[in-house]
């Protein structure tokens, strides 16, 4: 895989989506990309999807179009020409679900960042772990929540059909490989353990259910690499990395390569070629090989 990913609907994707639109014909991904994808050799290209929630009370997920949000949603017939365009130029396509939370972890009152969601908080506060603005009122995840019943089913049911509103057209247009969320470690949660006290494994084989029900490609999910790196801190190794993609039989191991090479404190001069490559070494060592050799039968992909 020689990839490159253009992420999702914002920076100069927007003004590209823009010049396109009102015609909504002839080409558009300009020339001079192209010529700088094939100039790379690229041969897989990723685009990020955005979903979308207004604050922590919201259990609706959404498509949400407004030019007005930080990163809009592809709208349907963008995502497809974007496609089918790359698949003309021979380069396999990439399809991520991404939360983009940047209207609702601003909210004055009801805050949520989307790597918080599925906490169940504290169990004295409610809380979710990291995130101290969160008011326990407004935070359903919490299992003592009077809501929290109602909002978990609505969460994960509008969560599974814009899943498969966009895995049915990454089987129209022949996305290879489709991403069913990106650095969400407290959703996709298969068991309980230690600090987590419960989990959301039914939820999610549903949810590749519906999505295998009309999509035949690769099926991932991008886990941050604080799910491997971390695990110390909230048992994410133990809860997540190492379960998740069997409970959840996907075919790849999808890894959002976040790994940190040095410490802050290491970062007083600027780091030599070789210091870096033989931390980048050790990574695969201590984390990457041991991954692979725990599940042989899915390639990992840093996504």
């Amino acid at each position: 895989m020689r990839a490159l990913h253009i992420s999702g609907n914002w920076g100069t994707n927007v003004e590209t989506v823009a010049w396109w639109e009102p015609e909504r014909a002839g080409p558009l991904i300009p020339d001079d990309f192209v010529r700088h994808l094939q100039n790379l050799h690229v041969n897989w290209i990723g685009i990020s999807v955005a979903l979308h929630y207004d604050d922590s009370m919201d259990s609706t997920v959404e498509r949400a179009y407004e030019p007005w949000r930080n990163v809009p949603t592809f709208e349907d017939d963008v995502l497809r020409q974007l496609i089918r365009e790359f698949r003309a130029f021979d380069m396999d396509v990439y399809v991520t679900l991404s939360f983009e939370s940047h209207e609702a972890y601003s909210h004055p009152e009801r805050p949520a960042e989307r790597w918080a969601l599925g906490d169940h908080g504290d169990a004295d506060t409610g809380v979710p772990l990291g995130d101290p603005r969160v008011k326990r009122e407004f935070w359903p995840w919490d299992t003592e929540h009077p809501d929290h019943a109602r909002f978990v089913t609505e969460f994960w049911r509008t969560y599974t059909d814009q899943a498969v509103h966009f895995a049915t057209i990454c089987e129209d247009e022949g996305v290879r490989m489709y991403s069913l969320g990106n650095e969400t470690e407290r959703l996709f949660r298969t068991r309980p353990a230690g600090y987590w006290r419960n989990d959301f494994g039914d939820e999610l084989r549903e949810l590749v259910r519906q999505v295998r029900a009309v999509y035949s490609g690769l099926v991932t999910y991008n886990m941050h690499s604080f799910g491997f790196t971390r695990g110390h801190d909230w048992e994410f190794e133990q809860l997540v990395a190492q379960y998740l993609w069997d409970d959840l039989d996907l075919d790849v191991i999808g890894v959002s390569a976040w790994f940190p090479l040095l410490s802050e404190e290491a970062l007083s001069t600027v780091p030599s070629v070789p210091t870096l490559r033989r931390q980048y070494e050790q990574l695969f060592q201590d984390v990457i090989l041991p991954l692979a050799e725990r599940h042989p039968d899915q390639p990992i992909v840093f996504t």
